[in-house]
Parts: C-alpha cells; structure tokens; sequence
C-alpha cells in the first residue's frame, strides 16, 4: 500500500507538509501581530469617508474587503494567508484548522487487487465542491476542465499507476481506467442537483458518480501520465476517447488523430468498445485544456 498526499502547496514548492505547516504557523503569528496593530490604528483613524474607504479597500486583491479580512483574521496583504494553495475568499478555514480527508482507492486488474491511499486537505474539497458553473457539459455546473491538468493529486495517481504498470508489466492507459470504472456509478438524480458535474477531487472524495464524472477523473488520470484524451459528448452520454496511434477497435478522427472510445461507468469495457446505442451518433469533442464542443469529423469501427 503506498500513501499519496494530495496536498497542492507541498507540490507546488517542493516542501514537505511538516515544512509547509511549520511555515504556514509562522505566517499566521505575524498575521495576527499585523492584525492587531491595524485594528489598534484603525481605532484611532477619524471616522469619516477616508476611514470607510480604507476598511472597504482590498489590498491583496483576493476578493476581501479590510473590514472582511479583519472580522476572518486574514492577512491583508497574503491572499492565501494559511499557505494551502487556496485563496483566502474561497478557503472554508482561511486561517488554517482544516484537516485531511483520507480515501482508499481499491481494484482489481489483471486477476490482482490494488490499492491506494490518498489523502486531500478538507478545504480543498470544499473549494472544488462549492464551485459553481464547472465542467462545460452544458448544464447549469460547467467544470474548467484545464484547472484539473498537473493537477498533483492526479499527477500522484497517475505515477502511482505508471510504477506499478513499469514493474508489472502491465498495459497503465487500461489499468488506471479499471480503476476509475470499479467506483460505483450514482446518477445525478441522487445528487440533490440537475447534471451536476463533479470535479475530479469531488469523485474521488465522494467514491462515485455518474459517466461525465468517471469521464473526467480518468481524463485528468490519464492525461497526467502523459497521455492525450478527449471527453466524447453525446446526446444523452459522456465517455473518454484516447489518443492511439496503432490501436483497433472504434474511434473519431478529431485533430488529425485517432481518438479510442472507452467506457468508464462500468468494468471490463476495454479501448475500443463501443455500446450498440452509441454507434450512430455523432458526439462533440470535449479537449481537456478547455476547447470544447467541437464535432467529430469521423468514427470508425
């Protein structure tokens, strides 16, 4: 069992998270020095329209007010004040408390059971789960799709897949797919929202979802071991196309390359497959670096 961590300021500065959270300590006692001293000048400004400008003010830019920053404890002048990779208006717990929220990623491939550990910060989550207007399925929560590229949770996964596929001898574009595959599939109905599209943090938090949901994570898995995908938009599906130069199997010529299908709702569909109901239509190409809704120009058996 290896543990993976998927914490984005340790990746991003290449420190340790005892490094990290010894830093991001030192950083909250002179925030809260700084803060002090604003509130105790801030008492002795006039009252007037200079003051009320100046407590309206946003120095660092991050979407809160001097007034906001104070009554949060924030750094004024640090958008990110407890140095975890999230601004300050969008962090659950700007000052630091959050904790790790920790998913074992379990399944078999090529008759063997697999493992991971992942564990990601709790604010994290919540940015990514309070986000709204996402993917860009055309629903009412459209995801950013290049927001999840190097992305280090993905980039832990996928090297994790790669190292255990190098040493096994094992196919890694088939074997990190499976594992998107094994995690239980929930339709939207079951969400509380309309076409609600999920980051792929979100799935792999939550251990579920639905075919652009399953879609996504093994997009962003792939793509962060360095293989080229597209997400395949149909009607009333979504699945994952694969770049493949000498594959078999159906595929959309899209870019001047040939992209596989493969199915990610459900085990033991392999690169190529395509269910019977799909064979007819037409979907538009969804890139992961965020060119979307293209058609495909032709799909071949």
């Amino acid at each position: 069992m290896v543990m993976l961590t998927g914490s984005y300021c340790a990746y991003i500065k290449g420190q340790s998270l005892e490094q990290i959270s010894q830093e991001a300590r030192g950083n909250l006692r002179e925030t809260r020095q700084t803060l002090q001293e604003m509130q105790r000048l801030l008492q002795e400004v006039p009252e007037g329209q200079g003051a009320q400008r100046e407590l309206d003010s946003d120095k660092d830019h991050d979407g809160l007010s001097l007034r906001e920053e104070i009554k949060l404890g924030t750094d004024p002048h640090n958008i990110d004040t407890d140095a975890d990779g999230i601004s300050d208006y969008y962090d659950t717990n700007p000052t630091g408390g959050s904790h790790n929220i920790v998913r074992i990623l379990q399944w078999s491939y090529a008759d063997q059971d697999w493992e991971v550990v992942v564990k990601i910060d709790s604010d994290l989550y919540d940015y990514y789960k309070n986000k709204r207007g996402k993917i860009g399925f055309g629903s009412k929560r459209s995801i950013t799709t290049s927001e999840m590229l190097d992305h280090p949770t993905m980039k832990a996964v996928g090297d994790h897949i790669l190292s255990i596929a190098e040493t096994q001898g094992f196919n890694p574009v088939g074997m990190a797919v499976s594992l998107v595959q094994q995690l239980p599939y929930i339709h939207d109905n079951n969400t509380g929202y309309d076409s609600y599209e999920k980051y792929p943090i979100e799935m792999i938090i939550d251990q579920n979802g639905d075919c652009e949901d399953s879609s996504f994570l093994a997009s962003s898995i792939l793509e962060a071991m360095g293989y080229d995908t597209v997400l395949l938009k149909y009607p009333n599906h979504i699945a994952l196309g694969v770049w493949c130069p000498n594959c078999s199997g159906s595929y959309y010529d899209y870019e001047g390359r040939k992209y596989y299908y493969y199915e990610t709702t459900s085990p033991n569909w392999d690169l190529g497959q395509m269910p019977r109901r799909l064979e007819q239509e037409t979907p538009n190409i969804i890139q992961i670096n965020g060119q979307n809704g293209k058609p495909a120009t032709n799909h071949t058996s």
